[in-house]
């Protein structure tokens, strides 16, 4: 949901009320991904294979990917203030279900509930972020907004893997819980009534998806998350087996991806607005599958370990500003529509990721893992510059 992007005025000075907007999303994101930091611990405390617990991470994902496009004709009548704090209000008490429960069932139930939250959030707080920058800065804004998944990387997950191993993993619940029903009623009072969004009618979607460029960037946006959202998922036993990572070492080698996060998406942002989204994501692909090829064949010590995070983390997770800069660029017009439905692919592919590391990782072993998703990634880049290769030639 969205209006028309402003090109003066406001465009001048855009990022008042985006860094409000940041923390919003780097808390929705949180409660989705804090698992990742503590998998190995829910997995010996209920006794879950590698498949179940990638369930767990799937759970959020699945629910994120079909409430989002329902979420998003809500929250078009809703209004951002009101849409934005409720949000952040359901992301909280769905924490606070799953700290309380005392069964893997009562968890999935709570980050179901935190899905419904987030997935009313992200696309209400990309729509107004690109509103307030205007056309020119479109791709910085949306790189800014992104940053909130840096953010939860950086901060977010190590602080929860610690609080899991020093206070048990009830403990890293109530504190993103905490930290969400604080932020729900500042967002309620600070964001600006004057955007307002379009109210999204069914009929809207339908018209968007008649583009077969708007359905193939959005089967991209799927199948894109999928490798980078299965390996995520692991990490802590990706380290912990081929790096000797402790409980205490590994908080440090998750600060370490969520800085290359940070890093690799300023790159993006500023990648956008010159070369365009295919070009971006030609590189992050290809810098992803460098990375991912032996990260789960081989062994390392824990200073090699800290570079090959930091530099996981820079390609991993970098690619969905280009993803929702590509669909800005295919049909503008549409953008209310679209970064809902993109939201959603993206999460497609973080249920199905998990998911399919889950099967790998039973069947094949884990030293298959990377190798594998390297493969997908560069099958996917071939793809890609086959695309630019017929830009050129039209």
């Amino acid at each position: 949901m969205t209006t028309t992007p402003q090109e003066g005025g406001e465009a001048k000075r855009p990022f008042l009320i985006i860094p409000l907007l940041v923390s919003g999303n780097f808390l929705s994101v949180l409660t989705g991904y804090i698992v990742i930091g503590f998998l190995p611990t829910l997995q010996q405390a209920f006794g879950l294979s590698a498949a179940e617990a990638g369930f767990v991470v799937a759970a959020f994902s699945a629910t994120y990917a079909i409430s989002s496009p329902l979420m998003a004709l809500i929250g078009g009548y809703l209004g951002y203030p009101l849409s934005l704090s409720l949000a952040m209000a359901t992301c909280g008490m769905g924490a606070l279900v799953a700290a309380f429960s005392s069964t893997i069932d009562g968890v999935i139930v709570g980050r179901v509930l935190s899905a419904f939250g987030s997935s009313l959030y992200s696309p209400a707080a990309a729509a107004l972020a690109v509103n307030i920058a205007g056309i020119a800065q479109r791709g910085r804004a949306l790189s800014y907004i992104y940053l909130g998944i840096s953010l939860s990387q950086v901060l977010g997950i190590p602080a929860g893997a610690l609080l899991a191993s020093e206070l048990g993993w009830p403990a890293a619940f109530l504190g993103v819980a905490g930290m969400t029903l604080l932020v729900a009623p500042v967002l309620f009072a600070v964001i600006p009534r004057k955007h307002r969004p379009v109210p999204i009618g069914l009929s809207r979607y339908g018209l968007a998806l008649r583009s077969a460029a708007v359905r193939n960037a959005l089967l991209l946006t799927a199948i894109i998350s999928l490798p980078s959202n299965g390996v995520y998922a692991f990490l802590a036993s990706i380290f912990g087996s081929r790096a000797g990572a402790s409980e205490e070492t590994l908080a440090l080698l998750l600060s370490a991806v969520g800085v290359g996060v940070l890093v690799g998406t300023i790159f993006v942002g500023r990648a956008l607005d010159r070369i365009g989204a295919l070009k971006t994501l030609v590189i992050v692909l290809v810098a992803t599958a460098a990375i991912l090829a032996p990260i789960t064949y081989l062994s390392y010590d824990f200073p090699v370990a800290i570079g090959v995070a930091t530099l996981l983390g820079a390609a991993l997770f970098t690619y969905p500003p280009a993803l929702q800069h590509r669909l800005s660029e295919l049909a503008p017009e549409a953008a209310s529509v679209l970064f809902p439905l993109n939201a959603s692919m993206l999460y497609v592919g973080a249920a199905l990721g998990p998911l399919a590391a889950g099967y790998v990782i039973d069947n094949l072993g884990l030293q298959w893992l990377g190798p594998i998703t390297a493969i997908m990634c560069l099958a996917i880049c071939a793809q890609l510059c086959g695309c630019i290769r017929a830009n050129r030639l039209a």
